[in-house]
């Protein structure tokens, strides 16, 4: 039987009092690593969700001139209705601004956009999109914050746009659920005569029952050699389950 020296049993009790100072001075590698998984749970929480439709939504949006004065404030709601994300279509409910009702002339300019062929306004990129994920770069930053009473995590991510133009940006997951809660992004680099673009989407905390509940955006440039800033905020509600939904 071969006893242990003293030397290999010092050496022993050295290195694991070692490796213990390590782990207790420096956990945040090992939390990253067992964070990275999150992402991947929320790109399958995405798949889940991806049949729930919004019944209706309010467009509020603010412009601002160069010295920062409020010029226009407009709200308008919507109805929406279809089967599908793709089919989806919008019928004007209200629509008022600078305090006046300016319904009727919102409908008519509707449907003057539908008669000429103008497409609808393209969805934001998603970054959770199962199809994308060859293109999208993420990683844990370490960093975590209380969103809505829930300890989110942050990945810092980017995601391919059109042309020349890359979005980038944090996603911020429950640490316990992986659900989505909110998504900020910007656009690099910026357009010709823009000179910011703030994206930010936030979502239902609840994983059987994600969906986006609010989109804001800010945007600031120079139009016709005048400064101009607006934002723009997107509210939906009365969420449904489109005819393919399956949950």
């Amino acid at each position: 039987m071969i006893r242990p020296t003293q030397k290999s049993v010092s050496t022993k009790t050295f290195f694991l009092l070692f490796l213990l100072i390590v782990l207790w001075l420096f956990p945040i590698p090992l939390l990253a690593l067992e964070s990275d998984s999150l992402w991947f749970r929320a790109v399958e929480i995405r798949e889940r969700n991806n049949y729930w439709l919004p019944g209706e939504m309010q467009i509020s949006s603010w412009e601002y001139n160069s010295s920062g004065r409020l010029e226009n404030r407009e709200v308008v709601v919507l109805s929406v209705s279809g089967d599908s994300m793709d089919s989806l279509e919008y019928t004007i409910l209200s629509a008022h601004k600078n305090g006046i009702d300016t319904t009727e002339a919102r409908i008519k300019e509707e449907e003057k956009r539908r008669n000429s062929g103008n497409p609808q306004n393209r969805q934001s990129p998603d970054p959770f999109d199962r199809e994308v994920q060859s293109l999208v770069k993420q990683y844990s930053t370490g960093e975590t914050k209380i969103i809505e009473g829930r300890r989110a995590a942050e990945y810092r991510f980017s995601l391919p746009g059109e042309k020349r133009f890359h979005y980038s940006g944090s996603a911020w997951l429950d640490t316990e659920t992986a659900v989505p809660l909110l998504v900020e992004l910007v656009l690099d680099p910026l357009p010709p005569l823009v000179t910011e673009f703030y994206l930010s989407t936030k979502y239902s905390p609840f994983p059987d029952q994600w969906y986006p509940l609010e989109v804001e955006m800010k945007a600031a440039g120079t139009f016709l050699f005048i400064k101009r800033r607006f934002e723009t905020s997107l509210q939906f509600s009365k969420y449904r389950l489109s005819n393919d939904g399956k949950l």
